[in-house]
Parts: structure tokens; C-alpha cells; sequence
């Protein structure tokens, strides 16, 4: 099987007694239809349907045309979201809820039916289109991929941060006193190095610096943008794309088991047949001596029996011949 990551595992303990226990022929069908394409791609459709009604929705326009057929089909929605959760609650048991993804599904569903209760939460009707991430398989590589990669994340941020606390503090000591809207106090500095950071108004902080630090300033800036803006930066997208990377090779490497230990499956069954088949030979070698020795001694048996038969004959003849004799003698006698 494949490595699964913590979003794909399961309570590995709990489904085995439960698949030990066995399931009915009904419900083995529901697995088998909550697991097919048809079944994720109506889902996908009543979504996408969904993502087209959210946005009219917040046109005053259409609102006043077909608010009661949006509203219509946003009820709709709601019931067919929560007949599916009931369905993969039915197929999978409550080790569903011990999934990830099941909990989030759930957690949709059931803001959901809360917003529609309550008008404050009208807003969260928004999270039903993230079922997408759970139904498209590469979006949901992509979530396991940055979770994957988030421990390496934590541990960039606080280099980060440590970069920013320097030059932020080298910045209000510098440039405190004539530019105190950017570099008055240790907030105004991160904050305008954040900005900085992000290749946001840099250009009016840099102008501003250079007007009067022409020197300074781009001993300042330089070496802290060509730091976060490009070497940090990139590092949060090198980390990410290694971590995908690393998940696709394991996912390779498990096919690749899988097909080698097909081949190997396959390879035994040639074996186990070619030894069958000597077998098989064996036997036919076998009953054809067995068939030989049926017939010599069938032929065998004939002979002696004809031989039996001869004897027989002869015997009777000879009995036949002495039963005679007396009479004979008798009437000589006379």
C-alpha cells in the first residue's frame, strides 16, 4: 500500500475488527457506489452548481429576480450535502469521523445547516466549495504536500522573524529620528519592513530613505530584501516544492512495489502451474503404464482363462469317457 500521510490514516486497529465482523451485501454496495467517479462527480457537480448560486447571491439584481430560486437550490444543496454524509457515514462506519477528511466533511455539512439557522452565519455557506480540495485528487496532494512541509515551514519562519527583529532595530536607531512615520519606534520598523519584505511601497520607503541617506540607506535595504524579499521567500517555496516532490517519489516508489510484488505473484502462479503441469504429466505417464499393465494382464487373464475353459472341457470329457468304461466291461463279461 501507499505511505499515507496523516490526513489519509485511518484507526488502523478499529477498522480491522470492524471488516472482521463483516458487512452485508447492501452495505458492500454502498461502499462500492460512495467509492466510484460517478458518485464524486455528481458531488463535484452540486458544488460547482453551489459555487455558481453563492456568487449571484450577493447581486441585488438577481437577488430581486430569482432570490426564490436560489433559495430553492441552496435548500436543495444542503440536503443532498447531508444525504451524502449520511451515505459515507452508512458505507464507512463511525471510523469515518476518524478521518480527516470525514471530520472536515462533517464540519461543512453541519455549517451548513447552521448558517441557514442562523442568518449571522450566512457567511460560512462559502466553506462548502473547499469539499472541493477533499474530491480532486490533486488538490488534495497539494494540502498534503504543505502539511507535510509545514514543520520545515516553522522552522523558516523564525529566521524570519530573527531578520526582521535585527533590521528593524538597526532601522530605528538609524532612521528614527528623520523618518518616524516609518522608523519611529521598533512596530513602525517591522511594519515598514514587512512592507519592504513583501515588495509592497517599497519604492516610496526606498525614495524616502535615499532623499536623505543616499548612502546609508542602500546599505540598509539591499541586503535585507535581497535576504527576505528573494533568499527567505524562495526558501518557503523550495520547501514546499520539496515536500510535494518527496510525497510524489513515495507514491512512485509504492507503485512501483506494488507492481513488483504483482510480478512476483505472478511469477509464483507460473511456477505453481508449470509444477501442476508436471504433475499433470506425471499422472499421464503414470496411467498409461497402469493402462499397459491392465491390458497384459487382461490379455493375461484371457489366457487363462481359455486355458481354465480347455481344462474344464477336457476334464468333462475325461469323465465322460470313465463313466462309460464299466458298462462296457460288464456287458463283456456276459
Amino acid at each position: 500500500m501507499t505511505v499515507s500521510s496523516p490526513l489519509d490514516q485511518t484507526a488502523a486497529p478499529e477498522q480491522q475488527n470492524e471488516d472482521a465482523m463483516g458487512t452485508s451485501p447492501f452495505r458492500r454496495r454502498v461502499q462500492d457506489r460512495v467509492k466510484s467517479k460517478g458518485f464524486e462527480a455528481v458531488i463535484l457537480s452540486v458544488i460547482a452548481v453551489n459555487a455558481i448560486t453563492l456568487g449571484l447571491e450577493t447581486s441585488n439584481t438577481v437577488r430581486k429576480h430569482v432570490g426564490g430560486l436560489l433559495d430553492f437550490i441552496d435548500t436543495a444543496v444542503i440536503v443532498i450535502f447531508f444525504l451524502e454524509l449520511v451515505t459515507r457515514v452508512y458505507a464507512g462506519g463511525w471510523r469515518f469521523f476518524r478521518t480527516p477528511w470525514g471530520a472536515f466533511d462533517t464540519a461543512v455539512v453541519i455549517s451548513s445547516v447552521a448558517a441557514e439557522s442562523f442568518s449571522v452565519l450566512r457567511a460560512l455557506r462559502s466553506l462548502r466549495l473547499l469539499r472541493t480540495v477533499g474530491l480532486i485528487k490533486s488538490m488534495k496532494r497539494v494540502v498534503i504536500g504543505f502539511q507535510t512541509a509545514l514543520p520545515n515551514l516553522l522552522a523558516v519562519v523564525p529566521l524570519l522573524a530573527l531578520f526582521l527583529y535585527v533590521w528593524a532595530v538597526m532601522g530605528t536607531t538609524q532612521f528614527g529620528r528623520s523618518l518616524p512615520d516609518e522608523f519611529g519606534n521598533l512596530g513602525n520598523s517591522l511594519y515598514t519592513l514587512f512592507q519592504t519584505a513583501t515588495l509592497e511601497n517599497w519604492p516610496t520607503i526606498a525614495d524616502k530613505l535615499v532623499s536623505q541617506f543616499p548612502v546609508g540607506s542602500w546599505l540598509y535595504l539591499l541586503p535585507f530584501m535581497l535576504i527576505t524579499a528573494f533568499a527567505v521567500f524562495n526558501l518557503f517555496i523550495a520547501v514546499m516544492v520539496d515536500a510535494m516532490q518527496s510525497k510524489l517519489v513515495r507514491e512512485v516508489e509504492d507503485v512501483e512495489q506494488a507492481v513488483e510484488a504483482e510480478q512476483r505473484t505472478e511469477e509464483a502462479m507460473l511456477q505453481s502451474l508449470g509444477v501442476l503441469t508436471d504433475e499433470v504429466q506425471d499422472l499421464n505417464t503414470k496411467m498409461a503404464q497402469l493402462d499397459r499393465r491392465a491390458s497384459m494382464i487382461g490379455k493375461r487373464a484371457g489366457v487363462v482363462a481359455a486355458a481354465a475353459i480347455t481344462a474344464l472341457f477336457l476334464w468333462h470329457a475325461k469323465e465322460a469317457r470313465f463313466s462309460r468304461l464299466p458298462s462296457q466291461s460288464h456287458s463283456w463279461k456276459r
